[in-house]
């Protein structure tokens, strides 16, 4: 009896340092240093703008942990309501986005836009958060474009500027600025290389002295012009830029 019972505690003991010896060995594999071991991601509803719009600065307010936690973003824009898929034709492709970024332009143009945020620890105690979800916009264009008129030939190899004049639309919203440049030469070789000179500006609140506004009619006397392109030499070709 004495001898079935010491046996009977040997193979208790020896189940112990068994089961002790397994849970040690799972114990210890530790997850390596720069291991995501936490991912989950959330799709914010489609925001509806009501019409096509221009995208601008997107913003948020992250709470991480440096080197453990990250917040990272994409957005995407499209035509539809309520997109199909992740390839959905009428949406662009996901695009990554910095905190504090200009959006891409390639949403330019679309009335509807979504974000979705990932986050990512690697410690499984600490997780990552984030608010304040912001993006600017403008029913405008408001990044700067140019139009640039064909090289004119006058014909007069003493031509000389006497002023300048062009159109502007009454209804341009407040802040946007105009900016007219010309540049001149003896041949179109030249001209093309010759650098810009501006010539004139105006806002809602501002015209260069020498011009005026009429309804939108912009007239700039020679006051303007410099005078290396009223001097009759070398500026019988000549281009506008807006």
């Amino acid at each position: 009896m004495a001898r079935n019972f010491l046996h009977h505690k040997l193979f208790v003991l020896f189940i112990f340092v068994l089961l002790f010896t397994l849970f040690n060995v799972s114990f210890k594999h530790n997850v390596k240093a720069g291991t995501i071991v936490n991912t989950s991601t959330f799709t914010s509803q489609v925001k509806d703008f009501g019409a096509p719009v221009y995208f601008n600065q997107f913003s948020w307010t992250a709470s991480t942990t440096a080197g453990v936690t990250a917040v990272t973003m994409e957005v995407r824009a499209g035509n539809t309501a309520n997109p199909s898929s992740d390839n959905d034709p009428n949406w662009t492709s996901w695009t990554a986005i910095t905190n504090g970024a200009n959006v891409s332009s390639s949403l330019d143009g679309h009335r509807y836009f979504q974000y979705r945020a990932t986050l990512t620890s690697e410690d499984i105690n600490q997780v990552a958060s984030f608010s304040n979800v912001n993006i600017a916009w403008s029913n405008y264009y408001t990044q700067p474009v140019s139009l640039i008129g064909s090289p004119y030939d006058a014909a007069d190899s003493t031509n000389a500027l006497g002023g300048v004049s062009w159109t502007e639309d009454p209804t341009l919203p407040t802040g946007t600025e105009v900016n007219f440049y010309l540049r001149t030469g003896n041949s179109t070789s030249t001209l093309v290389t010759n650098s810009w000179t501006e010539i004139a500006s105006t806002t809602s609140t501002y015209i260069t002295p020498g011009c005026s506004n009429s309804s939108g009619v912009i007239s700039c006397n020679n006051s303007v012009i410099p005078e290396s392109m009223k001097d009759g030499t070398g500026d019988e070709f000549l281009q506008y830029k807006i």
